[in-house]
């Protein structure tokens, strides 16, 4: 069913030129993906608007600065609150709509209107699960449990809705919101738990635990969106792209981004990693670590 909301897709690229070569891909992952008549409004917060020059038909931009990002990342200076505030400042000029925001390294794997309208019904999305907050989660997650455990009292006013030791850690690369309705409360708990266990999973904790405990209904994405957040060496492999059809139209780009998709590029590394203890020291004594995939464009 058509949304009867307008659609927004909003992402953050600033700085680095990885990170904009990320948005490029993304932007060209979409465009590919979906039917011109169910685009929904695009916009970029970015320092460097003529950097995506070939979009500008598609996208709106918000000029974001050196001296917003620092008055965004606030007292605690936490790079992952900009993303918060971004989020605010569209709401601030947004009565209504729906939103899906991703980090820029991303690649979209289906056409989104269902996500959309999912949105629209209330859910709140979130990318994927990521285990449980206990003891035997991976690393990061279990030292957040651990902090939970013997800093019972700092947070405590907090958990009034869940013990956070009860949930699950979701993927906060891509969020989908109908309202700013849990910002505050992220901020705020984002703030407040970032002062005292200075950690970069906090803003993906404060969104995991108000998905959990006030959206009406929580959905992952994994299916729809794939978030290659652990894969920064392909920031190298769109360099070269990107180079290489320097000049090129739009239509060719779309047409050629599929030379490369870090679902399958990602492949060797993932498996490396997932090598216990011992086979992965022996790989890396005998100097076999994972290598990168060839590639020709």
């Amino acid at each position: 069913m058509p949304t009867t909301q307008p659609n927004y897709w909003i992402m953050q690229a600033y700085g680095h030129v990885g990170i904009l070569n990320e948005a490029k891909y993304a932007l060209l992952s979409f465009l590919a993906g979906t039917p011109a008549d169910k685009l929904p409004q695009i916009i970029i917060y970015t320092d460097q608007p003529a950097f995506f020059k070939l979009f500008e038909h598609y996208v709106t931009f918000k000029a974001i600065d050196k001296q917003l990002i620092k008055e965004w990342s606030g007292e605690i200076n936490f790079v992952h609150r900009v993303k918060i505030k971004m989020l605010q400042d569209f709401w601030a000029t947004h009565t209504h709509g729906n939103l899906l925001y991703t980090d820029t390294d991303v690649t979209f794997l289906k056409s989104v209107p269902a996500l959309f309208e999912a949105i629209e019904q209330g859910t709140f999305l979130m990318h994927v699960s990521e285990g449980a907050i206990s003891p035997k989660s991976n690393l990061t997650i279990s030292r957040l449990y651990k902090f939970f455990k013997t800093n019972p009292k700092e947070l405590a006013h907090f958990w009034a809705a869940a013990d956070p030791t009860t949930l699950q850690m979701y993927n906060a690369g891509v969020l989908g919101m109908n309202s700013g309705m849990l910002l505050e409360d992220v901020l705020r708990l984002t703030d407040d738990m970032y002062k005292i266990f200075e950690r970069h999973i906090v803003e993906q904790f404060a969104f995991s635990y108000y998905a959990q405990t006030k959206a009406p209904k929580l959905m992952v994405v994994n299916d729809f969106i794939f978030h290659y957040w652990n894969f920064k060496e392909f920031r190298g492999v769109l360099a070269d792209f990107f180079t290489k059809y320097e000049g090129e139209s739009l239509q060719k780009l779309i047409a050629l981004h599929t030379l490369l998709l870090p679902q399958d590029m990602e492949k060797p590394k993932r498996a490396y990693e997932a090598l216990s203890f011992l086979p992965r020291t022996l790989r890396k004594l005998s100097g076999k670590r994972w290598t990168m995939p060839p590639y020709r464009f």
